[in-house]
């Protein structure tokens, strides 16, 4: 089996103890562990500047056909994306896959009053948008309104918890557009519940490296007790539809 890792980071952090911070270093994981495509974010796109820090993702990656750029973007797109067309431009040219939400770390609200312009420039990119859990959790209600406010657009729900069901199950039933990525799926039997409930085509693999080991992710699906087909879909062929 194969994998398409769609939650993978470079770039340094304060943790001193990565496995990496470096496109090579990242090579490195993917061969021992069959991935062979990946999306990345940098560090300095999340912590500190998404501007500067899409510009050297996209520039440490020109090299590497089998790793895809995510864009992290906030909601002043004139003030610090220079306008709606130069920022398509750039995502289109730089040929990002998805782009990737942190309103916690960069301030903003997921209220339609404050993302709506940002939202609009996604629904044109048509690319999905990615959001962690901890940037949800707190204020469901906004994110299931955004959800619904825009149907075109796929969201996807990146690094859930444990706890995640008795939500996560409600929403999905009522907004297709909404897909999970397995790396916080540690649940006893969580995967195959979720594979149970809601089919194995909204679910997409991810590993959350460099900041855990890859092993857990990849090993629970491996061992999962669902169809070798709904296995490879998860591990790569969902990612492919989505992203290429």
């Amino acid at each position: 089996m194969v994998f398409f890792d769609c939650n993978c980071m470079i770039g340094k952090w304060h943790e001193k103890h990565l496995m990496y911070h470096d496109c090579e270093g990242l090579l490195i994981k993917m061969r021992q562990y069959s991935i062979i495509k990946a999306l990345i974010f940098h560090s300095l796109q999340w912590r500190n500047d998404p501007v500067t820090g899409n510009q050297i993702l996209v520039d440490q990656l020109q090299t590497y056909d089998m790793l895809y750029p995510v864009a992290v973007l906030t909601p002043l797109i004139d003030r610090e994306f220079d306008g709606r067309k130069n920022l398509l431009d750039f995502l289109r040219e730089r040929k990002f896959r998805a782009i990737r939400l942190f309103p916690l770390e960069h301030h903003y609200t997921l209220s339609l009053f404050n993302i709506e312009g940002l939202m609009d420039v996604a629904a044109e990119f048509n690319k999905p948008v990615m959001l962690d859990a901890g940037q949800v959790m707190d204020d469901l209600e906004t994110f299931y309104q955004l959800l619904k406010a825009y149907p075109e657009v796929k969201f996807i729900f990146m690094n859930p918890p444990h706890t995640h069901p008795r939500v996560l199950y409600s929403i999905m039933e009522k907004c297709e557009n909404l897909f999970i990525e397995i790396s916080g799926m540690n649940g006893f039997r969580a995967l195959e519940e979720t594979v149970s409930l809601i089919g194995p085509k909204r679910l997409l693999c991810g590993t959350k490296m460099p900041i855990i080991p890859p092993g857990p992710s990849l090993g629970r699906l491996i061992y999962a007790s669902i169809s070798e087909k709904d296995k490879e879909d998860i591990a790569y062929n969902n990612a492919v539809s989505l992203f290429q």
